[in-house]
């Protein structure tokens, strides 16, 4: 073989090897941000802190929570203590700003409370309702805007 007909054959081979890990290394993306994260399943939700996927309705002991979703999914916003204003206050719920929560969940487990009252605005003003320990609300009919909440002792 002569030095021009070897120096193709190199060239070819380099070419090849280059080709072989372009497609190597194509393979290697950087994981995806948060913002490139497919969309919350059909039966699924995620923490607004944290980013978790969960299941739908999961709430921790003892907490109180709102999704942006029927059915316990999509965003979720939950409290173990009572929020005088959810857009400035202890935990920042920054979906529910302009959103309505469309279902939610008191798993609370202190006897001394008997719920928690939900209101319409900051400071506990403009009372939209309360949900007993262990109830959960799914409002298919387009959700509440709400603003703060707080345990209470006795029924509203």
């Amino acid at each position: 073989m002569s030095v021009q007909g070897r120096s193709i054959h190199l060239t070819r081979r380099i070419a090849v090897a280059v080709s072989l890990l372009v497609v190597l290394l194509g393979g290697m993306a950087a994981p995806a941000a948060a913002s490139d994260r497919a969309p919350v399943g059909a039966h699924q939700a995620v923490d607004t802190r944290t980013g978790a996927l969960l299941s739908a309705w999961q709430c921790d002991s003892g907490a109180f929570c709102v999704w942006d979703g029927t059915g316990g999914t999509g965003n979720r916003c939950s409290w173990q203590n009572a929020d005088n204003d959810w857009r400035s206050g202890s935990i920042t719920c920054w979906w529910a700003q302009n959103g309505n929560v469309h279902s939610m969940y008191n798993n609370g487990q202190n006897q001394s409370y008997w719920g928690v009252a939900f209101y319409f605005d900051a400071n506990y003003q403009y009372l939209a309702g309360c949900l007993h320990q262990g109830w959960q609300w799914d409002g298919v009919n387009g959700g509440m805007n709400l603003r703060s909440h707080r345990w209470v002792t006795s029924g509203c």
